[in-house]
């Protein structure tokens, strides 16, 4: 258990602080400043925004960041001892018993993966320790390895028992990595004890990419405007620059693009982001995905599976699903300035 205790830091106005290199910031001037916790945590910094006068919510940060600091200790694969990395090195037909919310968080994984036809996967750790090795030594894979490393059966090779909160593998290549879903879950649960001790109004971000607000800035809750948080989303290629931005009221962020995380091969580009059909990095047209839903967990989720399944099918997702939301930054040809596609955001505005 982590006993680190946050970082305090009072940002007075104006207030523009961009936390990210690929993902969403903090936008606009305001005349009363804000409280910022921060605590380094799942290989990436988390934080706490509240108005300076919100005692609610400054009195109980510390135990919200504990809460963030537990969930690494139960989900990183980066220690022997958490019980993910026990589910992976046990032996086939034997089960690891999880707190129900963990337990839960896998079962809502599985869920998440049917609804985007297996693009968002839990199962493919070995695939991705496969590129991360690739882009060290700036070679590709063998094919016999890329192919070996897909055929894993997913999402199939994980059996649940609702009674005992156990969860098992069936064959030994099923490999869980919760890191493309646990920051969003880490924010949904730190987010559940602010409000379980009646904090009303907070921004939380999880590293540079995963965001939940609850109410309003205190601003703006003070004004006759809309409520929420005013959130910037950067120029996908140009972090400083915005495309545009929105308000974000008791709602979650996430954003996936591959503008930061890649390397070349023989004069091909190769991003971060994998495609489980293929065992190879996605190559399409979008630069960026913003998605936005009832809870950063969902959030995390879809950004990631939006960008592998493309625009065309994200669209549509979204069109069926109409409490989802996203802004698609696409790459236009011949032109720099990328092309982008709105759904289900009423709030956002274009600055591009």
């Amino acid at each position: 258990m982590s006993n680190k205790r946050p970082n305090i830091i009072e940002k007075r106005a104006p207030f523009s602080t961009d936390i990210s290199d690929n993902g969403t910031h903090p936008e606009g001037l305001f005349s009363d400043f804000l409280l910022h916790f921060s605590q380094k945590a799942m290989g990436c910094e988390f934080s706490l925004y509240c108005g300076s006068k919100d005692k609610e919510t400054s009195l109980v940060a510390d135990q919200a960041f504990q809460i963030i600091a537990d969930l690494e200790d139960q989900l990183s694969i980066f220690r022997s001892n958490t019980l993910v990395s026990r589910l992976n090195h046990s032996p086939v037909g034997s089960y690891i018993k999880f707190p129900p919310a963990i337990f839960f968080l896998l079962r809502r994984a599985v869920e998440l993966s049917l609804a985007t036809d297996g693009l968002f996967d839990i199962t493919t750790n070995r695939l991705k320790l496969l590129w991360k090795e690739a882009q060290k030594s700036r070679e590709i894979p063998l094919e016999s390895s890329i192919l070996s490393a897909r055929n894993s059966p997913g999402i199939e090779g994980l059996d649940f028992n609702e009674k005992y909160f156990t969860v098992g593998r069936n064959q030994k290549e099923v490999e869980v990595d919760l890191g493309s879903i646990g920051k969003g879950f880490a924010l949904d649960k730190a987010s559940e004890y602010l409000l379980e001790n009646q904090a009303q109004n907070y921004l939380l971000h999880g590293g540079t990419s995963s965001l939940l607000a609850q109410g309003s800035h205190p601003n703006y809750a003070k004004s006759k405007g809309p409520p929420g948080w005013e959130i910037g989303i950067p120029h996908p290629r140009k972090p400083q620059q915005l495309q545009g931005k929105m308000r974000l009221y008791n709602k979650a962020l996430a954003t996936s693009n591959n503008q930061t995380q890649f390397f070349y091969h023989q004069g091909e580009r190769y991003g971060h982001l994998l495609d489980p059909r293929t065992g190879y990095p996605v190559s399409n047209d979008l630069l960026s995905v913003t998605v936005v839903s009832p809870d950063a967990t969902e959030a995390d989720a879809l950004a990631t599976a939006f960008f592998i399944m493309g625009f065309e099918k994200a669209a549509l997702y979204c069109e069926k699903n109409p409490e989802i939301g996203a802004i698609f930054s696409r790459q236009r040809p011949k032109k720099s300035t990328p092309e982008i596609v709105v759904i289900n955001v009423d709030s956002f505005e274009r600055t591009l």
